[in-house]
């Protein structure tokens, strides 16, 4: 039972996640002291992508206040997938946003 609690919270945590990434005035796109980390925050919630040796190994870490966060695999693809909309719409807008 409690196993089931675990994953029906987290993967409430995504969708959350995910629908806050829809908004861009809801969260903030930072580095982290590593050059290869890209950070987006949300409050006390933190989300890391620190890109692996091909797409498909990058890692998604999701801190709360500190903590890490724990998340089954497939709420992990996704919330990885949805970051790498954000960060591509925010490229496309600093490339973009500069010529107008």
């Amino acid at each position: 039972m409690r196993q089931f609690r675990a994953r029906y919270r987290a993967r409430q945590l995504t969708l959350d996640l995910v629908k806050c990434l829809a908004r861009p005035d809801r969260f903030r796109i930072s580095q982290s002291s590593v050059v290869t980390r890209v950070v987006i925050t949300h409050g006390t919630t933190s989300v890391r992508i620190q890109p692996g040796r091909f797409r498909c190994f990058d890692r998604v870490m999701v801190e709360y206040k500190g903590a890490d966060v724990w998340l089954p695999l497939l709420s992990r693809l996704r919330l990885r997938q949805a970051v790498r909309c954000v960060l591509a719409e925010a490229a496309q807008e600093g490339i973009y946003g500069d010529q107008g």
